[in-house]
């Protein structure tokens, strides 16, 4: 294979196991399996959630409940982000 064909190698991630609450991705905290307490609190609150809107049947109230926790969910998720892309200008402007 010409070497102007090969592939880039991809950079090994430092980064441990991710955070297990779907949508997050980010890695977990030391012995636990998350990434922050908020993402435990929101998988907790969305198996509960789900018990509930099984329990009280499909409706409009339990799709703007779930809706609503999904909001929430990708308000933290989007923060997070929003808050590590800050992190990373603060550290290059004041080593």
């Amino acid at each position: 294979m010409d070497t102007d064909q090969r592939p880039t190698p991809r950079k090994r991630s430092r980064r441990g196991p991710r955070c297990i609450r779907n949508g997050c991705g980010r890695t977990q905290s030391k012995g636990n399996t998350r990434c922050t307490h908020v993402c435990l609190l929101l998988d907790h609150e969305f198996a509960r959630l789900e018990s509930v809107c099984r329990a009280a049947g499909p409706g409009t109230r339990s799709t703007e409940a779930w809706t609503a926790l999904v909001g929430v969910a990708d308000a933290w998720s989007e923060y997070v982000k929003t808050r590590g892309s800050l992190n990373h200008i603060a550290t290059s402007v004041n080593p």
